[in-house]
């Protein structure tokens, strides 16, 4: 007998647990994200396939601070490095590719 009573008491405690924890993680959350870009440049000599994944890696695990779009861009890439960059991006939409020559886009975005 006095090991159910053990049992309820240890269930219990981890669902009190749980409760406080829910509630302070909902009072200190942000409550007004905004919206965030993670921008990364790209040129010719780097090795861009490294590069590209780890941004999207860093966008997958940063949290509530996850960037809404992934900005790229492109500094005097030959075509097929542009051809190969879209092709490894082309299933994820919030990833786009800028060429450094269209400066009016970039400067547009911030």
């Amino acid at each position: 007998m006095a090991v159910i009573y053990f049992i309820m008491i240890f269930l219990s405690l981890i669902g009190i647990i749980e409760i406080v924890s829910y509630l302070i993680y909902h009072l200190m959350s942000v409550k007004n994200e905004c919206s965030t870009l993670l921008i990364t440049p790209v040129n010719s000599d780097s090795d861009y396939e490294i590069i590209i994944r780890s941004a999207m890696e860093k966008a997958k695990w940063m949290g509530t601070l996850r960037p809404q779009r992934i900005i790229i861009i492109a500094d005097g890439v030959n075509e097929d490095t542009l051809k190969s960059i879209k092709a490894m991006t082309c299933g994820y939409d919030y990833i786009e590719i800028i060429e450094k020559k269209d400066r009016e886009k970039i400067l547009n975005l911030l």
